[in-house]
């Protein structure tokens, strides 16, 4: 079985706890860290559902990121 990932939100608590950081990039690295994990687990979806090609799987994920996250 394969070991469980870090959150973005444990990556960044576990930062936090380390004491000396630059909480505005520790902070915008978390969110770019959700990003990824939230695109990653929607191109999972994609793939498993669909007979589109890879390279369309992997905008995917960054698709319904943008249009459920991206601010307008």
């Amino acid at each position: 079985m394969e070991a469980m990932k870090q959150t973005a939100v444990e990556w960044l608590f576990s930062e936090m706890l380390k004491g000396r950081f630059n909480l505005f990039e520790v902070i915008e690295q978390a969110k770019e860290m959700e990003k990824q994990q939230i695109a990653k687990a929607y191109s999972s979806r994609c793939s498993f559902f669909s007979c589109e090609t890879n390279k369309q799987n992997c905008q995917c994920g960054m698709n319904y990121y943008n249009e459920k996250f991206k601010s307008k």
